[in-house]
């Protein structure tokens, strides 16, 4: 694992890097998934069923769990909000609470697992999302503000701790822990947005 300031990107299928890895080997999971709304992911088909999509992501999640000795963070999308329970199901994880990311528009922010969220952590996180055209989206379809995921990683992992992110996506997940103080490990399955982070976290 890299040590704290230090990023580290792992290209290819995070569900198979995942179940070589040995459990408890990081301080927390923060990421946002696909949302299977049809967005191009390259080799992920991000059109599924619903329940293969909830079966696909709550093996993942249960990986991130096994790996994570706190919480695992993730944002499900508002329509999958109702099926965190089967989301979390497969990792026996514990429901801890729901934060809001306003973009201005309300989207869920699940928080499973232990520890919970400090009393003093703010239950609603305002970020706006990048503008169309911001460079450091890359053309990625949902990049998200650095501000988000730093607040995220501030809140969920301690400072020198590993924040795992099993989807980079732009690599703003990376970017916001070593912004804070925090090492960092990224999955991407999609050689584009792979090398856009790696442009970023250069940068």
């Amino acid at each position: 694992m890299p040590r704290a300031g230090r990023a580290r990107l792992l290209e290819g299928d995070c569900a198979q890097i995942l179940a070589s890895w040995p459990a408890n080997c990081v301080d927390a999971v923060i990421t946002d998934p696909p949302w299977n709304l049809g967005k191009d992911y390259g080799g992920h088909d991000d059109s599924m069923p619903d329940q293969d999509h909830v079966d696909w992501l709550g093996g993942v999640l249960a990986q991130c769990a096994r790996v994570s000795r706190g919480p695992v963070v993730f944002l499900p999308g508002g329509h999958m909000l109702g099926r965190v329970p089967e989301l979390l199901a497969p990792a026996g994880q514990t429901f801890a609470t729901t934060l809001t990311w306003r973009k201005p528009a309300a989207e869920p922010v699940v928080w499973a697992g232990r520890p919970g969220p400090s009393p003093k952590t703010p239950r609603v996180i305002v970020a706006l999302e990048p503008a169309p055209g911001d460079p450091a989206s890359g053309g990625h379809p949902c990049p998200k503000p650095v501000e988000l995921m730093r607040f995220l990683v501030e809140a969920a992992a301690p400072r020198g701790g590993v924040v795992l992110d099993p989807f980079v996506g732009s690599g703003t997940t990376l970017v916001g822990a070593l912004q804070c103080g925090r090492a960092a490990v990224g999955m991407e399955l999609d050689a584009r947005y792979a090398a856009m982070t790696r442009r970023r976290l250069r940068a």
